[in-house]
């Protein structure tokens, strides 16, 4: 993750709004998987697509919000502006221990007949979150 703004080293506070680049990973299960990034380069090399309507590059962030996990947050908040880094954190701090059991596959035609995705601003992209059967979970991989 990197805070960018001015060139100096000042520490970012809770409560700020930064521009964030980043890239968030999982791994497990002998596995790699892409949670989120900013970057298009680096959403096409791990994906093989690029979602339509995407918009890349830095994003705005709250310090201290509830964007990420209060682990990542925790770090964010420690920061210099300006400062690149790489951080792994324990499931707990991050998204949780991976449970292979609540992993399932869905064709793209069963997820387009989703309420929300037939709005007019809806995007399907990795990190986007669906309810389907009942159940809610967050998109990690696309495939064609």
């Amino acid at each position: 993750m990197s805070p960018h703004a001015s060139e100096s080293s000042t520490p970012v506070k809770s409560g700020e709004l930064v521009q964030l680049e980043y890239e968030l990973w999982a791994e497990g299960g002998g596995r790699t998987d892409l949670i989120d990034a900013t970057s298009e380069e680096i959403v096409q090399k791990a994906t093989g697509t690029l979602p339509s309507g995407r918009t890349f590059g830095p994003r705005p962030h709250l310090i201290g919000g509830e964007y990420f996990p209060v682990g990542i947050e925790k770090v964010l908040e420690n920061a210099q502006i300006g400062e690149e880094f790489e951080r792994e954190f324990a499931p707990a701090d991050a998204f949780g221990e991976r449970d292979p059991n609540l992993i399932e596959l869905f064709s793209m035609s069963e997820v387009q007949r989703l309420p929300e995705m037939r709005r007019e601003d809806a995007e399907l992209d990795i990190g986007t979150v669906l309810t389907i059967r009942g159940r809610r979970g967050r998109v990690v991989t696309l495939t064609q």
